[in-house]
């Protein structure tokens, strides 16, 4: 009887707030954060709530909004309207809409300057709070501005150090070291040892590159080749593809899934099979399961990513004082462009 009561106090607790954390309302019930975590499994499974990296939310089936009298107004500012970003903004939208909450949508499209410029339109519009993806996380002019604000705020997909201005606000991440990890697993357990990382320069790339270069033992991992902006089909890539071969890597690691379906156009073009001759995985997973030859991908949680940021930021606007970092683990989606290499005794 008592657990039936204290589940039915923790559903009305996210029925209120539409959000909240286990470990608050373990504090205020006096019980151990096990135990509301039970209670959380069990009102899940009913379909009422829905449980995120240490909280629980309304689920998003049932339609449900918080009980606040007026919605909030969230701005949300994001580098790119057309790759990577649009699933993350869909997510964002898709949990407002359950939560009692308008987005107001900026583009920075990778420009510091428009970046500020979008944010300082959306606090003279007098939003409620701001999620932001910054184009320079370690640019003083943006921190600067977001702390005069003093509005919630929840920094968005991207790596902020410890002494950065920005890392005094919560934020929310893909662990992509560790989602290259995951993709040089994948191929190691098909006996792969010489793999190549080709790369386009982004702001996730130096992460993924320090992933691919952490890998444990054993393995003989080639040389990366970071790929500038608009170069994507230069000479250059088709001669470090030719290097590669040449040194005997059986599998690639492309980011991103252009870069992904270029690496596939050049191997076919000189007679390369995959997976028989090499191995490929994508990193992104945008558009390349419906590439010709579906390819194997690491696939970020956008979505997630975008449902998530809003939760976090209404939990500031109602009240919560905790300071969240938290990092997402992207999924590797496997398809048809793995096999063992071709020399596997």
């Amino acid at each position: 009887m008592a657990n039936e009561a204290r589940r039915e106090r923790l559903l009305e607790a996210v029925r209120q707030h539409g959000s909240i954390t286990l470990s608050a309302f373990a504090l205020e019930e006096n019980v151990s954060e096990m135990t509301v975590r039970r209670d959380a499994r069990d009102l899940e499974r009913g379909g009422l709530v829905e449980r995120f990296h240490g909280g629980l939310r309304l689920a998003s089936s049932t339609g449900a909004a918080t009980t606040r009298s007026t919605p909030i107004t969230v701005g949300l500012v994001v580098p790119d309207p057309n790759y990577y970003f649009p699933e993350i903004v869909a997510g964002a939208t898709g949990r407002a809409a359950a939560a009692n909450t308008k987005v107001r949508l900026g583009v920075s499209r990778y420009t510091a300057s428009t970046e500020l410029k979008q944010v300082h339109a959306l606090l003279r519009s007098r939003v409620d709070a701001l999620i932001i993806a910054p184009t320079q996380p370690s640019e003083s002019s943006l921190s600067a501005l977001l702390t005069e604000a003093r509005v919630p705020t929840v920094i968005l997909e991207r790596l902020i150090e410890p002494l950065d201005g920005l890392a005094q606000f919560d934020s929310i991440r893909s662990d992509h070291v560790g989602g290259a990890i995951k993709a040089l697993r994948y191929l190691q357990s098909f006996g792969h040892r010489k793999i190549a990382l080709l790369a386009s320069s982004s702001p996730t790339t130096t992460l993924i590159e320090q992933g691919f270069l952490l890998n444990e033992p054993p393995h003989d991992v080639s040389e990366p080749l970071i790929v500038p902006p608009g170069d994507l089909d230069s000479e250059g890539v088709s001669q470090w593809i030719d290097r590669m071969l040449t040194q005997g890597a059986t599998a690639f690691i492309a980011h991103s899934d252009r870069l992904a379906f270029e690496l596939m156009d050049q191997l076919a073009t000189r007679g390369v099979t995959v997976p028989a001759d090499v191995s490929v995985i994508a990193y992104d997973d945008e558009y390349v399961g419906m590439a010709p030859q579906p390819i194997t991908a690491v696939a970020p949680a956008k979505r997630l990513l975008g449902s998530m940021a809003i939760d976090m930021v209404r939990a500031q606007v109602d009240g919560r004082q905790e300071s969240l970092h938290v990092t997402v683990m992207p999924a590797l989606h496997t398809r048809t462009t793995v096999g063992e290499p071709r020399d596997q005794p």
